[in-house]
């Protein structure tokens, strides 16, 4: 290591970076042009700025040159892409190593709140339980933890913790109080508090160790300092020795027919006991881990950690990221949660499991590990206990994330049909979209479905499903068929006709849907395709797609509705083949119902033997007839 160049401290020379000319590239006019070959091959952190000198971005990297090079005009996701248009500086702050860069990056971000970094929009933390270092140690609920004192938790939720303190203080008696009353309080008086501020409290305790042998000594501070140390192991998961001391002296208490004494430590006891199942504490063992799974659809990700201690799970909080950051690849934006997670965390566990293999792990791993004092470690499993906790907490993401997509339906629906519209050139958004989609297998059943969307939501009630006349293998010819049966009723009925009609496929489908308009007269109605394998937009006559990104709101809508309409044409084909399996030769006998056929088949076991059964068999299954044995063998040729 060089000069200059410590352990732990960022070297910060004058900045590398220089106002670039912007050059009109795409559709931008303004969007910055980087020379990777200014920047040095050595780990930092690099700041976009707007001309005012605002931070827009901080980002950090292993090689400085090789990131920056990633930053090319057209090239990039939309929103580096916005982010290129605003910038007119990039400075760069050389580190030593990656984790200096990965801790500089964070404390920039805390003090700047760029705009495209990526930030989780909740706020809420776990509560801790805190024991101060006074002499006289208190204890209480926290969530900003002190950095002096002894800190236990998380806790799953404020009320485990709040029955945590309750048991600590009925055994005991830890104080809670701001500050020492010469006088007393009430929690002395209800034994919740040894007292400390009382001197007379203090001498009676020294001198009568009969009423608390456990906790008796011959100095009164010595006393309060082991009541603060069992309290201590006990916050600590180290609940054995406790529980065989109330125990003790439960059953000494009874013996001597002191049972009011008796069943305070009974009381005791079970409160102790009772925490052990609900208790959120902080272990050091290794079935200690926390799970980080992140969702995202449509613009919107969430992500979610799943707290396990000693082999339960305890807890469980999610976050909503900030609209952009779904464009983010998954192992960026899932390290990124991580790392933004234990910004404010004083306990870290030993293990930390994730869905993805993270590019960084190695330096959030250190950074995290400078920070709890011991070994952290990040794991990928693919089986096992941890990867049930990860597939727990992904089921809870997408449940999160579908109720966020409900609530926020309207506004979103409306800005995604508003993107749509501007993209396909529409004069207004699309109200009413109707989706078309064919199905069929290996060329027979070919069978087509057709799914509406009302302001961006499907209207189950207005689905409709088609049996293609002409089965054979000829997507175009079903497409064109479809779209003619469908549009030439709406204007026989004289029905309103949608905004926007989809069809899922390519040019192909496309083209033969708009031949089956232009032969109706509708020709002026609206009309685009949806390829599936790139997720591409055609419109008819256009020799290149619609310029929309994958991750645009516009092409949401267009998705769930081919989505939707696929389900429900491999629906519909399902219930056709079931229902054709179901067929026999026994259906359409005059006398033969459902009910008969279940009986006949039950009887004979299959329909050839129901064929080769005598009419005096036949006759004798309940409910048949000689007349209608006789029809049914006439029925069956036999």
């Amino acid at each position: 290591m060089g000069p200059g160049r410590r352990e732990g401290h960022p070297r910060e020379g004058p900045p590398l970076s220089r106002e670039r000319a912007l050059a009109a590239r795409g559709p931008s006019p303004r969007v910055i042009a980087l020379d990777p070959a200014d920047y040095p091959e050595e780990p930092g952190v690099y700041l976009f700025k707007d001309a005012d000198g605002r931070v827009l971005y901080v980002g950090k990297s292993a090689n400085l040159r090789a990131r920056l090079s990633q930053y090319k005009p057209g090239e990039v996701e939309v929103r580096k892409e916005g982010l290129l248009a605003r910038a007119a500086t990039v400075d760069v702050i050389l580190t030593a190593t990656e984790k200096e860069a990965l801790l500089l990056e964070s404390a920039l971000i805390k003090k700047e709140k760029p705009r495209y970094n990526v930030r989780l929009t909740d706020d809420k933390r776990y509560p801790y339980l805190h024991l101060t270092a006074d002499d006289y140690p208190r204890i209480r609920v926290v969530r900003d933890v002190p950095p002096a004192g002894a800190t236990f938790g998380p806790f799953p939720d404020a009320g485990a913790a709040r029955k945590t303190l309750q048991v600590v203080r009925e055994v005991f008696r830890i104080r809670d109080c701001k500050e020492l009353i010469p006088g007393g309080c009430l929690s002395y008086q209800l034994a919740l508090c040894w007292g400390p501020c009382i001197k007379e409290a203090a001498e009676r305790r020294a001198k009568a160790p009969d009423k608390e042998p456990d906790l008796a000594t011959s100095e009164p501070d010595a006393a309060y300092a082991r009541a603060a140390a069992d309290a201590t192991r006990f916050l600590k998961g180290d609940t054995t020795a406790i529980s065989r001391s109330l125990t003790r002296e439960m059953e000494e208490a009874s013996r001597s027919e002191a049972f009011e004494r008796a069943a305070l430590f009974r009381d005791r006891l079970r409160a102790v006991t009772s925490t052990l199942a609900r208790q959120a504490v902080f272990s050091k063992s290794v079935d200690d881990f926390d799970a980080f799974v992140v969702v995202r659809e449509g613009g919107l990700a969430v992500g979610v950690v799943t707290l396990s201690r000693g082999g339960r799970v305890v807890g469980q909080e999610h976050f909503f990221f900030r609209r952009g950051s779904a464009d983010k690849p998954e192992a960026e934006l899932v390290g990124e949660f991580v790392r933004r997670y234990y910004e404010n965390l004083p306990a870290i566990p030993p293990t930390l499991v994730v869905e993805v293999v993270l590019p960084d792990a190695a330096a959030i791993e250190a950074v995290l590990a400078e920070r709890r004092g011991g070994r952290v470690s990040i794991e990928a499993p693919h089986r096992g206990d941890k990867r049930r906790v990860l597939d727990l907490a992904r089921k809870n993401a997408a449940f999160k994330l579908g109720s966020e997509r409900l609530k926020r339906g309207e506004v979103e629906h409306a800005e995604e049909l508003a993107d749509l519209a501007r993209a396909l050139g529409l004069a207004s958004p699309p109200k009413v979209i109707e989706c078309f989609d064919i199905s069929h297998l290996g060329g027979a059943g070919v069978v087509a479905s057709l799914v509406v969307l009302v302001d961006g939501s499907p209207a189950k009630s207005r689905y409709r499903t088609f049996k293609v006349r002409e089965d054979r293998n000829d997507d175009y010819a079903a497409m064109r068929e479809v779209v003619e049966r469908r549009y030439a009723r709406v204007l026989k009925e004289a029905s309103a006709l949608p905004d926007l009609v989809l069809i899922d496929g390519g040019v192909g489908q496309l083209k033969a849907a708009k031949d089956a308009l232009d032969a109706l007269g509708l020709a002026s109605l609206p009309v685009v395709a949806l390829a599936k394998r790139e997720e591409e937009l055609w419109l008819p006559g256009r020799v290149r797609p619609v310029d929309l990104p994958r991750s645009a709101p516009g092409l949401q809508p267009a998705m769930r509705a081919r989505d939707e309409a696929h389900r429900f044409a491999l629906r519909y084909q399902r219930r056709l083949r079931a229902k054709a399996l179901t067929q026999s030769a026994l259906d359409g006998i005059e006398g033969v119902g459902p009910a008969k056929k279940r009986v006949l088949l039950a009887h004979f076991g299959s329909v050839e033997a129901v064929r080769e059964a005598r009419e005096e068999d036949l006759a004798r299954v309940p409910g048949v007839s000689r007349a209608l044995a006789r029809r049914i063998r006439e029925a069956l040729g036999a």
